[in-house]
C-alpha cells in the first residue's frame, strides 16, 4: 500500500514540473520566501533623523493619499503628502537621504509619534505650552526644534534637526 501511494504521489510531482521527493523543506522555503517578499514589500518608515524610505510616514496605509516632490536641489529634497482629509505633510530630505526636517497643516494633529521617531521622546520631554486659547508648542533643545500651534480643525507645524540643516536653508523655509 505505501509503494502505492508513493507513485501517485511521485505521479503528482512530475505531474507539476517538480521531481523532488516531499521532505518538507519546501514548506520552509515557501514560507521564507514568502515572509521575505512581504517584508520588501512594506514601505519604510520615514522618520525625523531616519533615512527617507520609498513611501513617506504619512502616507504609509492610505491608499488614497497623494505624493509629490515640491522641490529638488543639489542640498535637499521636500516632498509632500496630502491626504483625502486634507492632512499635509512635508519631509525635508538631505542628499544623503536623512530626513532632517517635517512639516505639517491641515484639519487634524499628525502622529507625532511615528513622525518624530527616536526624537519623539525628546519632544515629549522637554514639551512647553505657550499662547492663549491657541496653546502654541514650542521646543527648543540642541538637537531638536519643534514649533507647533493651532485651534479645532486647523493645526499647523514645524520640526527640525538644527545640525543638520543643509547651507543655504534657515529654519524659516521649513513650513
Amino acid at each position: 500500500m505505501e509503494t502505492h501511494h508513493n507513485e501517485i504521489v511521485g505521479r503528482a510531482t512530475r505531474i507539476r514540473g517538480c521531481d523532488r521527493p516531499h521532505d518538507g523543506s519546501w514548506i520552509i522555503r515557501f514560507v521564507g520566501c514568502s515572509l521575505l517578499l512581504v517584508l520588501t514589500a512594506l514601505p519604510a518608515l520615514s522618520q525625523l533623523g531616519a533615512t527617507a524610505g520609498p513611501t513617506p510616514q504619512a502616507a504609509q496605509g492610505d491608499a488614497k493619499a497623494t505624493v509629490r516632490v515640491l522641490r529638488s536641489t543639489a542640498s535637499h529634497t521636500v516632498r509632500e503628502v496630502q491626504d483625502p482629509s486634507g492632512m499635509v505633510t512635508r519631509e525635508y530630505i538631505s542628499s544623503a537621504g536623512k530626513i532632517f526636517a517635517v512639516a505639517w497643516q491641515g484639519p487634524t494633529m499628525p502622529d507625532l509619534q511615528k513622525l518624530f521617531g527616536d526624537y519623539y521622546e525628546t519632544f515629549s520631554r522637554s514639551v512647553r505650552f505657550k499662547g492663549g486659547g491657541r496653546r502654541a508648542v514650542v521646543v527648543s533643545e540642541p538637537g531638536l526644534v519643534v514649533q507647533s500651534a493651532g485651534h479645532v480643525r486647523w493645526f499647523f507645524g514645524a520640526a527640525y534637526l538644527p545640525d543638520q540643516l543643509p547651507d543655504g536653508l534657515s529654519a524659516a523655509d521649513i513650513k
